[in-house]
């Protein structure tokens, strides 16, 4: 994909980072809420303007050298970091929503502030006697974004679909991290693929509890 152009819709979230490719880009008069173009190096001709966007995320090597093909509107900025933590897992993020973590719409993306001040997290599976966890409308699928929550203390993970879609999990940024518990229960899901962890950087952990989950290394 070359070209796009979305401009006068409703659109909310638009995800451009797998389309490394864009150099035209049109997405003028939408409800965009937050523009992420870091990805796309090759951009030269771009039109942002009327979105509810302020902030316009970009590269270092475009802030320094903007094209003169971009248009965005007097109040937005581009910027390298503008405060948000990319969420794609809609039941990730409506989960953290149900916790008060997130407090915007439902875009993809939650404010990193709010993330920061979170040091307890339990994401728990709500379809434990389930026939087939894969049925259950609010199991996780993607932990994207879990690796912002720096200062977490307490996490746990019941039950959520993600154990069947990965093979390792890492916790390497979570250095503040006391107490861990991965579990499984009642036998929902029939065939998990997660076997290894990391947790080489979580020096402060006092508390490890792994339920039902096939690991075969921990680092």
């Amino acid at each position: 994909l070359l070209k796009l152009r979305l401009g006068w819709n409703s659109f909310v979230t638009l995800d451009m980072t797998k389309n490394t490719k864009l150099t035209d880009i049109f997405i003028q008069n939408n409800k965009l809420t937050f523009i992420n173009v870091s990805d796309l190096s090759d951009l030269t001709i771009a039109n942002f303007q009327n979105n509810p966007a302020t902030c316009i995320k970009v590269s270092s090597s475009q802030l320094n050298n903007i094209p003169s093909g971009w248009d965005k509107d007097s109040d937005a900025n581009y910027e390298l970091d503008c405060g948000l933590v990319y969420v794609p897992d809609d039941n990730f993020e409506q989960k953290l929503r149900s916790l008060g973590i997130d407090d915007g719409p439902m875009d993809d993306y939650v404010k990193k502030s709010k993330i920061l001040e979170v040091t307890e997290l339990e994401l728990l599976g709500t379809c434990n006697n389930a026939v087939l966890l894969s049925a259950c409308a609010s199991t996780i699928k993607a932990l994207t974004g879990l690796e912002a929550f720096v200062n977490l203390k307490d996490l746990h993970i019941r039950t959520h679909q993600v154990f069947a879609l990965i093979t390792s999990l890492s916790f390497e940024t979570l250095v503040n991290l006391e107490k861990l518990t991965l579990e499984i229960k009642y036998n929902s899901l029939t065939n998990p693929t997660l076997n290894s962890i990391d947790l080489s950087k979580s020096t402060k952990l006092k508390y490890l509890r792994l339920e039902n989950v096939p690991l075969k290394e921990i680092d």
